[in-house]
């Protein structure tokens, strides 16, 4: 009987079981450590603060694309950023559609590369309204041929050259247009292990909806990531030297200022019966002076009065504040 556990004591040791705090004085010998699962596909090498700034960056650069091809192409075209994922190269590429074109960029001055991935369906609806073809229905599936593949690069070439820019103006960036490659060729860009970030875009075209990625690998930016992380930095101090220069500016623009004794609303027979000498009286009293309006903007009380026998009006404060 001596052995026997209270009543008490076996509810504590359970709920010492249940919160995961036995040891060897409860007598249920010392816990084994949790083992917790990880996964190494996701990586977070691009932080939170520079994918941001990349979406931004990339977000212009949708706006860009989307009004050079309606207008290269005479269709109606909008694109805007769909996801924004960060993997493994070896995941990034596989995740790729198998038929799409790869188009391999390579980054002016510190030799790094990233890579263009456009859906076939994509290419091929290009190149057909460049030939002068119409999008009535979805493109069929087919091998592109040397000249489809020139047509190809000319599209390819207009991305980069508003990618490009984008980067430019961002983090000092440069990026000029490589090779085309199939799927299987475009696999060896980078390190199976190495952090990659896919910034995928839908490409709405006519009715077709496709989409357009650009697998970005570190250390293809990892040169000038510090720099891209100032600059999102800066954003909040441009903002404020555009709103000074904004005040800057439309301090010299000239308003016009009128006091107001007062008003009362009058029925249009009443109106009509004025003559010289009659009294209007206003629900307001004598000491409550004149209401002072920059355009049609409210600025406050004033006492009228004259300065150089001219007639003037003394700001006394907001209307509502001290009387």
């Amino acid at each position: 009987m001596g052995d026997r556990l209270s009543d008490d004591r076996i509810a504590a040791l359970v709920a010492a079981a249940r919160d995961g705090r036995l040891d060897d004085e409860t007598g249920g010998g010392r816990r084994q450590p949790a083992v917790r699962r990880m996964s190494f596909t996701r990586p977070t090498k691009f932080t939170h603060d520079l994918q941001r700034r990349l979406r931004r960056t990339h977000e212009t650069f949708c706006r860009k694309v989307s009004s050079r091809l309606a207008t290269e192409l005479r269709l109606p075209v909008d694109m805007e950023i769909i996801s924004l994922n960060q993997h493994t190269w070896a995941n990034a590429h596989a995740e790729l559609p198998p038929t799409s074109l790869f188009a391999l960029l390579e980054t002016k001055g510190i030799g790094t590369r990233m890579m263009f991935c456009a859906e076939h369906g994509l290419v091929v609806a290009v190149i057909e309204v460049m030939l002068g073809g119409s999008l009535d229905a979805a493109p069929r599936e087919r091998r592109l041929s040397d000249i489809d593949m020139a047509l190809a690069r000319m599209f390819f070439a207009d991305l980069v050259e508003d990618l490009s820019a984008v980067w430019q103006d961002s983090a000092g960036l440069g990026i000029e247009l490589g090779s085309l490659e199939s799927h299987a060729d475009a696999g060896e860009l980078s390190l199976v292990s190495e952090p990659t970030l896919a910034i995928t875009c839908e490409v709405r075209l006519g009715g077709l909806s496709t989409t357009l990625t650009l697998v970005v690998p570190y250390r293809s930016i990892e040169p000038v990531a510090d720099r891209l992380a100032a600059t999102g930095a800066r954003e909040g101090q441009g903002d404020d030297e555009a709103r000074r220069q904004m005040s800057g500016a439309l301090s010299a623009v000239e308003l016009a200022v009128r006091a107001e004794v007062a008003s009362v609303d009058l029925p249009i027979a009443r109106i009509a019966t004025l003559r010289p000498g009659d009294l209007i009286e206003f629900n307001r009293l004598a000491s409550d002076g004149v209401t002072l309006y920059a355009g049609s903007a409210l600025l406050g009380r004033g006492a009228p009065g004259q300065s150089s026998g001219r007639r003037a009006v003394q700001f006394l404060g907001p209307e509502g504040g001290p009387r």
